[in-house]
C-alpha cells in the first residue's frame, strides 16, 4: 500500500472528505495557525492523515480511512514522518466519545485528559505514541 504525501489536486478533495465525515475541516482550521503541516493519503484517497508540529510536539490532527489495514498504514507512516524529524513522540486529541481501543492496541496511551474549556466535563483524550 503506497503511501505519500497529497498532491495539489487533491486538497479539495480531503476537505470536502472532512466536512462529510466529521463536520469540519482539520486541514483548513490548521491553515491558519503557525503549525506546519502536511497530509499522507492513500492512493486513491482510501485514506489520510492529517500531521502537524512545530518546534516541540508532533500530531496526528485527523485520520481517514476506508477500514483498520489502511488506518494502520497511515499511523505508521505518520510514527516514520515524525521520527525523521527526531521527535520522539506522537500526540493526537481524540474526542471522549470516539473509542479509542484500536488505537491503543496499536500502542497509543492516554497521556492527559482535556478538560472542556470550561472545565465541566472531559472534552478528549490526548494520546501519545512514544518513538
Amino acid at each position: 500500500m503506497l503511501v505519500r504525501e497529497m498532491l495539489d489536486d487533491e486538497v479539495e478533495e480531503v476537505i470536502l472528505t472532512e466536512y462529510e465525515k466529521f463536520g469540519n475541516s482539520v486541514f483548513a482550521e490548521l491553515s491558519m495557525t503557525d503549525f506546519r503541516k502536511k497530509v499522507l493519503v492513500v492512493d486513491k484517497l482510501k485514506g489520510f492523515a492529517i500531521v502537524f508540529w512545530n518546534d516541540e510536539e508532533f500530531y496526528i490532527g485527523r485520520i481517514f480511512a476506508e477500514n483498520s489495514e489502511v488506518e494502520k498504514t497511515l499511523i505508521e507512516k505518520c510514527v516514520v514522518e515524525a521520527s525523521k524529524m527526531n521527535f520522539k513522540e506522537v500526540l493526537m486529541e481524540v474526542p471522549v466519545e470516539e473509542d479509542i481501543t484500536r488505537l491503543l492496541a496499536f500502542g497509543f496511551i492516554v497521556k492527559e485528559i482535556v478538560k472542556h474549556r470550561y472545565g465541566i466535563c472531559k472534552h478528549a483524550f490526548k494520546l501519545s505514541y512514544q518513538i
